[in-house]
Order: C-alpha cells, then structure tokens, then sequence
C-alpha cells in the first residue's frame, strides 16, 4: 500500500484495498463527484457502478464517508503495476506457466520471468500482500 498517495492509503482505510484498487482502475485520473450515500437515489448511475465495481458494503461505506465530495482520483500507475505483479505471482504460485500469464496479461514472457525471479521479500516494491 506503499505505493498509493495518501488520499488512496486513506480511503483503503475506509473501504479495504480491492474496493481501492477498483476505484482506482475505474476512476483514475479524473474527477468523481461521490453521490451523498443515503440520500442518493438508487436509479443513479454512478451510485449503480460504485456497487457493480466496488461491492455493495464498501460502496455504500464509500458514499457515506465522502458523500458530496469532488475526489480527484489519482492514476496510481505504480500500485496497479505492483498488484498486477501480485496477481501474477500467485497464478504462477498456483501453477500457471509463463506463457500463460504472457498471453493473460499482454505481456511477453521475459517480463513475466522478470516479475517471478524477484526475490520473495522484494516480489512487490510498493504493495505488501494482504491476508
């Protein structure tokens, strides 16, 4: 979680770092004006793919914490490159070859070793596995 700028580390807090993640991904690198939790209609279209993305508890949590607020979201390239580089590691864990997670993710198999052949301590720079 290193690797997320402070506003992300908080809203982490809030809402757990896949819901984080999720915004991140959807949102990053623009502006998300938060619908007001109760109050927001259930019809709303950001308020429908806030729980499609995030889930429903933490969405709900989401829109309770920062409910009318304007939230520039930031990109987060470094922490979605490390968690990426999380999930590749444990499908390789879990017996996925290299070619495999190459054609998965886009990648060639050289930066694919690349991100395996790290040491287990420095696997990830920024994000540290939750569990």
């Amino acid at each position: 979680m290193r690797n997320l700028p402070r506003s992300m580390q908080e809203l982490a807090l809030h809402v757990g770092l896949p819901a984080t993640i999720a915004i991140v991904r959807e949102y990053g690198g623009r502006e998300l004006m938060v619908p007001m939790g109760r109050k927001v209609h259930q019809q709303c279209p950001i308020y429908s793919r806030l729980i499609e993305i995030m889930g429903a508890y933490p969405a709900k949590r989401f829109m309770a914490v920062y409910g009318g607020e304007r939230m520039t979201i930031p990109r987060c390239a470094a922490a979605l490159r490390d968690e990426r580089d999380l999930r590749i590691i444990a499908e390789a864990d879990a017996g996925r070859t290299v070619a495999q997670l190459a054609k998965d993710y886009g990648m060639t198999t050289r930066n694919i070793f690349n991100i395996l052949k790290r040491s287990p301590a420095a696997k990830v720079q920024g994000l540290e596995a939750e569990g």
